[in-house]
């Protein structure tokens, strides 16, 4: 089975701490990111759509931005979703990461996984996300 548990630490009225610690199939991983709260919120709405587009995958995702601020070039936590087929089933993508310092670190882990979930289990995803808006600073967690 595999358990992803969340929550989210507010900051302030505006930005927040995501943290998201993945169990599945034997590997386990931690990442955590800062966003803005209204951004967040917005975002989650996209894992109730039905059907997802290949167009427009929800996504949460952060970590350190490029110089320009044009892009990550490090991401420390992502979940996405996308539609596989049309079957009816998605994949539900994890990556968790460790910040790091190209000249400074000497440890780097990162896992990134693949769960083919069912729209259910999309919908109990953007429960638990919401919850931790509703709740902050409580752990929630998803069984897939």
């Amino acid at each position: 089975m595999k358990r992803l548990r969340i929550s989210l630490r507010l900051d302030d009225g505006e930005s927040a701490e995501l943290t998201a610690a993945l169990s599945c199939d034997g590997f386990e991983g931690i990442g955590r990111c800062y966003l803005g709260v209204k951004d967040f919120e917005h975002r989650i709405e996209g894992f109730l759509d039905y059907p997802l587009s290949k167009f427009a995958v929800p996504c949460i995702e952060g970590g350190y931005f490029k110089e320009d601020m044009s892009a990550l070039s490090q991401t420390h936590l992502k979940i996405a979703a996308f539609p596989i087929g049309n079957v009816g089933k998605v994949a539900l993508e994890v990556e968790l990461s460790t910040p790091f310092d190209e000249g400074l670190s000497v440890f780097r882990a990162k896992l990134v996984t693949f769960i083919t979930l069912e729209y259910e289990d999309l919908r109990r995803l953007h429960e638990a996300l919401k919850s931790c808006i509703r709740e902050p600073g409580v752990d929630f967690i998803v069984y897939f």
